[in-house]
């Protein structure tokens, strides 16, 4: 099976993904709820997840680290494990997989939130390049993740503005999207302060 095939069917439920995610669409289709909407995912996301599997074997391989090299990446994969589920914790868990209806109840800009914005999404990002082998089919598989990630956060905010407004727009100007060197340099400087005292 072809590396097109798994572009074309990640490209695939990229577009449908997000379409079912827009404000247009949930004022069209008021009945489709979230749970709807994560069977729907799935089913659209078997063939890239079937592609990506029917690609490893005969897949070249990029790199291999060893031990104990690889100990370096398993913890980066830790990091973003932990980033992820930091991110999760603040989430409503049942409205997020339709367990529940949905409630607007504002945004995070409390704890991990506070450091970054999208922190499931940076999680997810280390998670997926921190492993010790890598071959081409993964290569391209998470590339395909990465650039719809980051292209959904754009979106995801997109709506956040014109849901929460200028509330929204301070909390963009105060806290980075993904890489959190803004919260790094605050960081630096409390603990500059606080050394000074």
């Amino acid at each position: 099976m072809s590396y097109l095939f798994l572009i074309a069917s990640f490209l695939i439920f990229a577009f449908f993904h997000s379409f079912m995610a827009s404000l247009s669409f949930k004022k069209r289709f008021p009945w489709f709820k979230r749970a709807y909407y994560n069977v729907v995912s799935l089913l659209l996301l078997f063939p890239f997840v079937y592609a990506w599997a029917a690609n490893y074997e005969s897949s070249e391989t990029i790199y291999a680290v060893a031990f104990p090299y690889a100990l370096a990446f398993y913890l980066s994969m830790l990091i973003g494990a932990v980033i992820f589920i930091l991110g999760a914790m603040e989430m409503d868990l049942l409205a997020f997989t339709g367990l529940k209806e949905e409630k607007s109840s504002g945004f995070s800009n409390k704890g991990i939130h506070s450091i970054v914005r999208h922190p499931m999404y940076l999680g997810l990002i280390i998670f997926i390049w921190s492993f010790p082998k890598l071959k081409v089919v993964d290569f391209i598989g998470n590339a395909c993740i990465t650039a719809y990630l980051i292209a959904g956060a754009f979106l995801e905010e997109r709506k956040l503005i014109k849901e929460f407004g200028e509330e929204y727009a301070a909390y963009r100007k105060e806290v980075p999207m993904l890489i959190p060197l803004k919260s790094i340099k605050r960081f630096e400087e409390k603990i500059k302060l606080w050394k000074l005292k």
